[in-house]
């Protein structure tokens, strides 16, 4: 019961990470008007999406049609994230080449894993168990193009502005990803820990704290 109370709220605190940092940034792109905040905060509304799916799986709400979703954006959140990051270059050919490919990659999934048999990979209020071996080959076509593109213009920025942030943003991509591979490697509950980890490197790549103290 303490476990079960512990998860409970872990994904209740993560949702709540996950959903304000999204209106964070979508509050950026509003005063702003840059592509880059309007892609990222899509990408935070879609791992806040997927941050309530695991907080209805810890109070033992669950269906097949729950569980293909929260496959679909668990690996759909990045390529929005990928995308505003490619704005921050200057090359339409690589952002369009990008799109098309993303659009493409994400029909197939959607297709695959709305067509899958999802077994029940709740156990105890924990996500606990792979999903189809299909849905995480697709899953990967679409995550570690979006991964390298993330990783290597924040690299490239941080060589250009030397801006910390830059790196914390790298570090929890990084983080995310690892999480992933733990996920696929049969470790599913390490999920909760790096998505913590996650989670606080984006708060401190993307937020401003210095506003706070200036109020």
């Amino acid at each position: 019961m303490a476990a079960d109370v512990s998860v409970e709220a872990s994904t209740i605190v993560f949702l709540v990470l996950s959903s304000v940092l999204a209106f964070y940034l979508t509050r950026n792109y509003l005063a702003e008007r840059k592509r880059n905040y309007l892609y990222w905060s899509a990408g935070m509304w879609i791992f806040a999406l997927s941050d309530l799916l695991e907080v209805l799986f810890a109070f033992g709400v669950y269906s097949q049609a729950m569980a293909q979703f929260y496959l679909f954006v668990t690996a759909l959140l990045v390529i929005p994230l990928a995308m505003g990051s490619l704005e921050l270059i200057k090359s339409r050919l690589a952002k369009n080449a990008y799109l098309g490919y993303s659009l493409v990659a994400a029909a197939a999934l959607a297709y695959v894993t709305f067509t899958s048999q999802v077994s029940n990979f709740v156990t105890d209020s924990v996500v606990n168990g792979n999903a189809p071996v299909n849905v995480i080959i697709l899953s990967s076509f679409i995550t570690f193009p979006a991964l390298i593109i993330i990783v290597a213009i924040a690299a490239l920025s941080y060589m250009r502005t030397k801006r910390k942030k830059v790196i914390w943003i790298i570090l929890g991509m990084l983080t995310f990803a690892f999480g992933g591979i733990l996920y696929v490697a049969s470790f599913p509950a390490s999920i909760y820990y790096t998505e913590f980890a996650g989670l606080v490197m984006l708060w401190l790549g993307f937020f401003d704290f210095s506003m706070l103290k200036r109020r």
